[in-house]
């Protein structure tokens, strides 16, 4: 089978109460030991309310995917600065990521608790959290407090994409900034570090000259030399149009960002690259300037110089129904996974596809 597509859930099926809609956003997914899927997202009444948690999902080869169950709600930091004091409310929980490392089977999870709830707080008092699990998420490593890890101590951060392991065997995870401005922020861990896992690694912030545009997803596309293609705000320098950076030093120091090479649009949302065991790129986004629809797969043979194939993983023809957020990864069996929001009269949920090169080409 070349492509293939499921809900991963109900539509009902993960809302704080039972039986109402709810609201579905932000997924990730990664590849297990024994070829299952493993998915978070987060849900609950709406984006940025005090019930929103992290769920999560796994997929056995051939069968379905499982019933989802909260992997995630801690709530209040521990570590809250002394100058947030002032502010009263609960937590809201979002953008999980998830990856899994294979020299010591250990399953990595990052995501982003809002100080606070509702039309009064919002992404830009976001805290990155940190935990992992040598047990596939039955149990996570936390501090003695029964707490996880905060990567930073100041509020204003925020993820979506995936890390990658570059060349040096270092990890990349790839941030935002949404205190100050929308600009491209990289935590970068050396080899031995990352080993030590989630309490004791180090982590080491790179900023970035450039604004308006955030989100970055990035593949290390030959050694030392990082692209990374981004989601760009409404109203700023590249607004309608998706941003590049580069790295010629394994992410130490970036370009400033330009609009992309590819003429590929982008209509403040985000988009999802991953490099394939061949060599080739595959980006999944929304190819329209202004709207979430279509989400679209393009694929690169030349190293990210040009993307001359493009097919649609799924479209409606009168423009309703939203389709994005993707996650994308690769496979040990060399299909490509997809996961992303999908936003219909009918539901507000997640959805899973995958498929070849060659279904691209096709």
């Amino acid at each position: 089978m070349t492509f293939e597509a499921a809900e991963i859930f109900e539509p009902y099926g993960c809302a704080a109460v039972e039986g109402q809609k709810g609201s579905n956003h932000g997924s990730n997914v990664c590849e297990g030991p024994g070829g299952e899927l493993i998915a978070v997202w987060y849900g609950g009444t709406a984006e940025k309310h005090e019930d929103v948690q992290i769920w999560m999902s796994k997929k056995l080869p051939g069968q379905g995917w499982e019933k989802p169950w909260v992997c995630e709600k801690e709530g209040k930091t521990s570590k809250i600065p002394e100058e947030m004091e002032e502010f009263e409310g609960n937590s809201s929980e979002g953008n999980p990521v998830i990856f899994y490392e294979k020299e010591r089977n250990r399953l990595h999870l990052w995501w982003v608790t809002i100080w606070g709830f509702g039309k009064n707080r919002g992404w830009s008092t976001g805290f990155i959290k940190y935990k992992h699990s040598d047990d596939l998420g039955k149990t996570w490593a936390l501090k003695k407090d029964g707490r996880p890890r905060l990567l930073h101590d100041f509020w204003g951060m925020m993820i979506k994409n995936v890390p990658i392991k570059l060349s040096s065997g270092d990890v990349l995870l790839p941030s935002m900034a949404e205190w100050t401005s929308y600009s491209p922020i990289f935590w970068k861990c050396p080899a031995a570090e990352f080993a030590k896992g989630c309490l004791e690694s180090q982590w080491r912030k790179i900023t970035t000259t450039s604004t308006g545009c955030f989100q970055p997803t990035v593949a290390e596309i030959e050694p030392g030399h990082v692209l990374a293609l981004m989601r760009t705000s409404t109203g700023g320098p590249f607004s309608g149009v998706m941003a590049r950076m580069d790295s010629h030093d394994l992410g130490e120091t970036w370009t400033a960002a330009r609009p992309n090479d590819y003429g590929f649009p982008n209509p403040n949302a985000n988009n999802a690259m991953v490099k394939l065991a061949s060599g080739h790129l595959v980006l999944v986004f929304n190819d329209s300037p202004e709207i979430r629809n279509p989400l679209t797969a393009a694929l690169s043979e030349d190293g990210g110089r040009t993307f001359p194939w493009k097919r649609d993983i799924e479209r409606t023809a009168d423009g309703k129904g939203r389709f994005h957020y993707p996650c994308a990864i690769q496979a040990a069996d060399g299909r490509v996974h997809v996961t992303y929001t999908n936003t219909t009269e009918r539901t507000d949920n997640i959805k899973w596809a995958s498929f070849t090169e060659d279904w691209i080409k096709s």
